[in-house]
């Protein structure tokens, strides 16, 4: 058995001053970012996050 790990990590963070970046590597973003004003969690002002249902999955482009 041969494991392969990725130590590439990409983090989405949803709000809109990151959207240029983060739509090149997340498809439907912008389709489903939503204002969500208790999203704050770490207090560094942020309130977008990404509604996920099913019928627009977001997820690596």
């Amino acid at each position: 058995m041969v494991e392969h790990s990725d130590p590439t990590t990409f983090t989405a963070t949803f709000e809109s001053e990151n959207a240029a970046e983060e739509e090149e590597l997340y498809a439907n973003i912008q389709d489903t970012r939503v204002t969500f004003n208790n999203a704050d969690a770490n207090a560094d002002g942020g309130d977008k996050v990404v509604r996920l249902n099913g019928t627009q999955p977001a997820a690596q482009a």
